[in-house]
């Protein structure tokens, strides 16, 4: 009961500070040089920092390059749910034989995946080495308004028919506004877990490499 009365209380803190910049001005663009942003020094915002600025984000240019691009991600580690979210993440939504995740892989056609790095493996010669990173869990690049505040966004769905995504990723919805050209800063849901607004976050950069020269860390 004590366990449970905890995770209530952490998924409601979560969510309050979700709906923070909706009940106040936001003015979180005005804290960080979004011309120099870094992973690091949108983190330091924390929860209700990060939304209020997505909140004032544009959409962006997602898919006006042609090509096929990967962008690296990393998780915010912000409100009381990070670790779940990370241990979600990297274990729970990562595919058999891999444990992290990496980034999306995301062409300018519309469609994606995301990238996780495989477990080590034993070489011939008995020493670690490590594989090609694995694209998995299939999503379609959509522009439309968000569902938080009805605002335009680029948006990942996992449920578009053409996916083979199950239970509960069919249910998972990233929406993406631009920090600057090639950052993205991405609202991560599942119907699962509360919807939009118990929203996980975290940041995509444009990296300038070969789809099979995607680095593995």
């Amino acid at each position: 009961t004590a366990l449970l009365v905890l995770l209530a209380t952490m998924i409601f803190v979560n969510v309050a500070q979700g709906l923070h910049p909706l009940l106040v001005a936001k003015s979180s663009t005005a804290d960080i040089n979004l011309e120099e942003a870094t992973p690091e020094s949108l983190e330091s915002l924390g929860r209700s920092g990060l939304i209020g600025l997505w909140h004032n984000l544009p959409a962006g240019a997602l898919l006006n390059d042609d090509g096929a691009f990967f962008y690296r991600g990393t998780l915010m580690k912000t409100g009381p749910l990070h670790r779940a979210t990370s241990f979600i993440t990297h274990n729970l939504f990562s595919p058999r034989d891999c444990d992290f995740w990496l980034g999306k892989f995301i062409e300018s056609s519309g469609g994606g995946q995301n990238v996780f790095k495989p477990h080590r493996a034993q070489g011939a010669a008995g020493k670690n080495r490590r594989d090609s990173p694995v694209r998995s869990r299939d999503f379609c690049v959509r522009q439309g308004n968000s569902r938080i505040d009805r605002r335009p966004c680029f948006y990942l769905d996992y449920n578009d028919g053409r996916r083979k995504n199950r239970f509960p990723w069919n249910g998972m919805r990233d929406e993406l506004r631009m920090v600057r050209p090639g950052m993205y800063l991405g609202l991560g849901s599942m119907s699962a877990t509360g919807g939009p607004f118990n929203s996980a976050l975290f940041v995509l950069e444009k990296q300038k490499v070969a789809p099979s020269r995607i680095p593995v860390r």
